[in-house]
């Protein structure tokens, strides 16, 4: 008896499988199509045995929907992925620089299976691959799941990091030592993942990228604990999460950029002046050396007024910037 009881269950999950994978509000299986596909898997039913089990699935809360024409039709009308759903997830994971190729494929791959195969190939024809500058760290998935599992049991991680010379080889920093770290949050900022830990020896948040980690595992060191808004914060004020000093900073900007500056700073500023060409607005920001890089790709059409030792030190690095520049 027991074993026909779980034949039964897998016999109705294989159904459901087949009516989400092959059905929607737009193409439906017959009576005679389900049949014929359950023989495929192995399994014998007939109709009544149909009915009765589409019933039992809709009783344990598995909606399929019956049109009755000149055959009984059946469909899931609820995936749960709609196609524009599945294209954001989809173009996320292309864009993703943290994500090696292979692992971009895989994971879109996997997302292109919620579309069901009576959608995949559509939603495959509709994707706009981006040549996109992907990471060369295979270890990305396993530094996530250490980190969570880090950040779930309070514990402290540790690991090494490098930065990347110019044939993409790994630099080592702090000679190789571990890094050990109380984790707060991951952070996705600029296409790249991000650490944010608590930092005992600066007293605040710090950051690393994910991607640029090596040997990370969980200890077994209780963490110090921190408040995850203050991550959240660090991650909305800083540039590139680059961590730098917050200040109350006044700058002013041709109003043909207001969508710009709405992106990267938001929109909880004081606007202290306002004209028919320009803004003037004040707020905190922390201010890093991604800061002033910032400012200075909108050349002309931003300029920073307050405080004066931000003032001084944006004109040092446009000074620097253009003794740099080849002589004539």
């Amino acid at each position: 008896m027991p074993k026909k009881d779980s034949d039964y269950k897998i016999k109705l999950l294989v159904l459901y499988e087949i009516l989400k994978q092959n059905t929607d509000e737009n193409k439906r299986l017959t009576t005679k199509e389900l049949i014929s596909m359950l023989a495929a898997k192995g399994i014998s039913c007939d109709r009544k045995i149909l009915y009765n089990d589409i019933k039992t699935l809709n009783d344990n809360g598995f909606e399929i929907l019956t049109e009755r024409g000149q055959q009984m039709e059946y469909y899931v009308a609820n995936p749960a992925f709609e196609d524009y759903e599945l294209r954001i997830l989809i173009d996320t994971v292309q864009a993703a620089k943290f994500l090696t190729q292979v692992k971009t494929d895989e994971l879109t791959n996997k997302l292109l299976g919620l579309a069901g195969s009576n959608k995949k190939d559509f939603v495959k024809e509709n994707i706009t691959i981006k040549n996109e500058i992907k990471s060369s760290n295979k270890n990305i998935f396993n530094h996530i799941a250490a980190i969570t599992e880090a950040i779930k049991n309070n514990k402290k991680v540790q690991f090494r990091y490098f930065d990347l010379d110019i044939g993409g080889n790994k630099i080592p920093r702090n000679n190789n030592e571990f890094y050990v770290e109380n984790p707060i949050d991951l952070v996705i900022r600029d296409d790249k993942y991000y650490l944010v830990t608590y930092s005992e020896k600066y007293g605040e948040p710090t950051t690393y990228r994910v991607d640029r980690m090596d040997n990370v595992c969980a200890t077994k060191i209780n963490a110090i604990k921190f408040k995850v808004k203050e991550a959240q914060e660090l991650s909305n004020k800083s540039f590139s999460m680059y961590r730098g000093e917050d200040k109350v900073v006044t700058i002013k900007f041709n109003k043909k950029i207001s969508g710009q500056i709405v992106d990267r700073l938001g929109c909880n500023f004081f606007c202290m002046e306002e004209t028919d060409e320009t803004c003037t607005i004040r707020g905190t920001i922390n201010v890093s050396p991604t800061f002033y890089a910032w400012c200075f790709t909108f050349g002309d059409e931003l300029t920073i007024l307050e405080p004066k030792d931000i003032v001084e030190e944006y004109r040092k690095r446009l000074a620097r910037a253009y003794n740099n520049l080849p002589k004539e």
